[in-house]
C-alpha cells in the first residue's frame, strides 16, 4: 500500500502483507496478485512467481459474511465492510452494513497494524504512539499535539537564503515508510546529512544508527515512537 503527497517524489510504501510476514511466502519473490476471500471468515491468498501461494487468516466473524467489499478508505486505511441482516427475540428486523475486518486499528485485536503506521494520523505534523498523537515536534523538545501542530516553515527554494536552516534531533522515533522499506545502506549519519541538506525540498531525514541506514523525506507527516533509541530524526528548521 503507497501514499502519495503534494511533496512526494515518488510513492511511499506504508504497509505490505509480504514484509508483515504475515503471508508465510518465500524470500526474493515478485507478487502476482492478492485475493481476498469471503465465507464464514475472511482470509487473504497470494500468489508468486514460481513460488506457490500463500496465505494468512484475517479474522473470524460472528455472522454471514458472504456480502462483503473491500475499500481503501480516505484516511489510507484497507477495511472490509460486510452486509449482515440480524432478528431479535420479537422478529424484528434489522439490516445494516458492519466494518468487520480493519487492516489499521488500535481496538481490533486481529488488526495488521496500529494506526499510527497511516500517514495521516497526526495531520501535517506528529508523534504518534498507541495509536494516538501524543506530541508536537519542535527545536526545544515535544510539545502538546493539536491539528494546528506543523513543519517548521522553510525558505523557498528559489530563495537567496535556502540554505539557511539547522537540524533538531527526536530519538526513538521512526518515519511512517522507515517499516516497510530499505532506505539507504550502509550510509554514514553525515552523508545521509549532506543529501537531505543539498536537497531544499528534503524537509528531513531518518537515521538507523544501529544499522547505518538512510531515509530521505519530503512528506513529514505522522512519526511513530519507538523504542529503539538509535531510531533517529532529523527535521530541518530555519535559523532564526
Amino acid at each position: 500500500m503507497y501514499f502519495t503527497g503534494a511533496k512526494s517524489r515518488t510513492p511511499y510504501r506504508y504497509f505490505s502483507f509480504l514484509a508483515a510476514n504475515r503471508l508465510f511466502l518465500p524470500n526474493n519473490t515478485t507478487l502476482i496478485n492478492t485475493t481476498f476471500n469471503a465465507n464464514l471468515g475472511f482470509d487473504a491468498q497470494v500468489t508468486n512467481d514460481g513460488a506457490g501461494g500463500g496465505g494468512t487468516f484475517l479474522k473470524n466473524p460472528r455472522f454471514n459474511t458472504t456480502l462483503s467489499y473491500l475499500r481503501l478508505e480516505i484516511d489510507g486505511n484497507l477495511r472490509v465492510h460486510t452486509f449482515i441482516i440480524s432478528t431479535d427475540s420479537d422478529g424484528f428486523q434489522t439490516q445494516l452494513w458492519e466494518i468487520a475486518v480493519t487492516i489499521f486499528s488500535e481496538d481490533d485485536l486481529w488488526a495488521l497494524e496500529t494506526k499510527c503506521q497511516l500517514s495521516g494520523r497526526c495531520g501535517e505534523f506528529g508523534v504518534c504512539e498507541d495509536s494516538q498523537c501524543v506530541g508536537c515536534p519542535t527545536p526545544n523538545g515535544l510539545a502538546g499535539w493539536s491539528r494546528d501542530c506543523k513543519a517548521p516553515k522553510l525558505n523557498d527554494c528559489g530563495g537567496k537564503k535556502k540554505g539557511d536552516f539547522k537540524y533538531f534531533e527526536l530519538k526513538g522515533v521512526d518515519h511512517f515508510v522507515a517499516k516497510y522499506t530499505r532506505g539507504d545502506a550502509p550510509v554514514k549519519q553525515q552523508s545521509c546529512a549532506d543529501k537531505c541538506s543539498k536537497d531544499c525540498k528534503c524537509l528531513g531525514y531518518f537515521y538507523h544508527s544501529d544499522a547505518s541506514r538512510c531515509w530521505i523525506a519530503y512528506e513529514l507527516k505522522t512519526m511513530t515512537r519507538v523504542a529503539n533509541s538509535t531510531h533517529l530524526a532529523f527535521i530541518k528548521a530555519p535559523l532564526l
